[in-house]
């Protein structure tokens, strides 16, 4: 019998634990944008253009567009901008986590938490109440990602 001590990691590899709702993967992504942040279409489409004005290339403002900058929107959301991290895998596209990113590690060994995991899940549930999400679990999901 081998006896491991001590942690081993992949160098490619990282884990994350997230207090969140877990949610199926979403095929219309302006709808999930729209549900998490409270946004409506029109919203969205203001902050497009707002990114979008000191830009050279004009686009068609079209459905097609508003979805894939929302799928963008996605990967570039964070705690302190919107009030939420998200986790997900968008190669296997099975679910999104939407909560608060207790604890991510990306290749630098064990790392202490020194958070009130108390406090973490009081403030997700506020986050769920805004969203108006009441059917919606609040757990502790832990993970890895490996390229």
């Amino acid at each position: 019998m081998k006896i491991r001590n001590g942690f081993v990691s992949n160098s490619s590899s990282s884990s994350f634990i997230i207090v969140g709702m877990k949610f199926e993967w979403p095929q219309n992504k302006t709808n999930f944008i729209s549900t998490i942040l409270g946004w409506s279409r029109d919203d969205i489409v203001k902050r497009i253009e707002e990114e979008r004005k000191d830009s050279q290339n004009k686009v068609e403002i079209d459905d097609d567009f508003i979805e894939d900058y929302c799928y963008d929107l996605m990967y570039r959301i964070n705690f302190e901008k919107y009030g939420m991290d998200l986790a997900f895998d968008g190669e296997r596209e099975e679910c999104v986590i939407v909560g608060k990113d207790v604890q991510s590690v990306y290749n630098y060994g064990i790392i202490g938490v020194d958070k009130n995991l108390d406090d973490i899940f009081c403030e997700v549930i506020t986050l769920k109440e805004k969203m108006g999400l009441n059917d919606k679990d609040v757990k502790m999901y832990l993970g890895s990602i490996a390229p």
